[in-house]
């Protein structure tokens, strides 16, 4: 159905490491359906993908200071402060 939501590109950074100081990331876009060996966590729930023929409406952007923030499931303490957003398209 041309209703569900469904994902045209996925970019993900996920470190375990603590990063005390202002760090420019890059994170390129995969596009279409993930690779095979890709984690878990990086599917889309309803693990619906699209292409480039799919009307695109909307951007969703997930940041989050530990894992499972999209769930609102954090480590205690954990901090995480966006300075500069920039999307390059």
């Amino acid at each position: 159905s041309s209703s569900q939501t469904k994902r045209i590109a996925t970019g993900w950074f996920r470190s375990g490491k603590q990063i005390d100081n202002t760090t420019e990331l890059t994170i390129p876009l995969i596009y279409g359906t993930l690779p095979s060996g890709s984690a878990s966590y990086m599917f889309p729930t309803n693990n619906l993908f699209g292409n480039s023929s799919d009307n695109i409406t909307s951007l969703t952007f997930v940041a989050s200071s530990s894992a499972n923030g999209a769930l609102f499931e954090g480590g205690v303490n954990s901090k995480l402060t966006i300075n500069n957003i920039k999307l390059n398209y």
